[in-house]
């Protein structure tokens, strides 16, 4: 069995855990806010964390997830992060966090996704949009096979 621990602001990094979840099947989606009051204890085939990037860096409750979060040797752990340009240190610095509790972080991977902060810009429309899903679906693909 696999598991996917998603935190999604927007709707962007959900759309990209479902996505995953249907390629891997035998998946379990968990919001990663609603496991901010225990600790969660994860022995899966893979456990995967989904999330934005938030000014380059984590946004605060996949901080405090992570507080909470032990993952069992034996698990495939890795990273799925978008954003709507670089992730930049963002990776490096979930892996280290983890790396602080005992988990080991396999593979990270990063998804451009349409931009969608007022204060900077619009979210993009029509075939810019459809451009950047269909990019999305093909690089779920080839983490899937990853």
């Amino acid at each position: 069995m696999n598991r996917i621990y998603v935190y999604s602001s927007t709707g962007n990094s959900l759309a990209l855990a479902e996505g995953m979840a249907r390629r891997l099947g035998d998946c379990e989606l968990v919001n990663m806010a609603r496991c901010l009051e225990r600790n969660e204890e994860a022995s899966f085939e893979t456990v995967g964390l989904v999330f934005p990037v938030h000014a380059f860096g984590l946004p605060a409750v996949v901080r405090r997830f992570f507080d909470h979060l032990s993952v069992d040797g034996g698990s495939w752990v890795y990273l799925l992060l978008d954003s709507a340009g670089m992730p930049l240190g963002a990776p490096a610095l979930a892996a280290k966090i983890l790396a602080g509790r005992g988990v080991t972080v396999r593979a990270g991977f990063h998804v451009a996704m349409a931009g969608n902060y007022p204060p900077l810009y619009n979210p993009p429309s029509g075939e810019k949009r459809q451009a950047l899903a269909e990019r999305g679906e093909g690089a779920l693909d080839a983490i899937a096979e990853s």
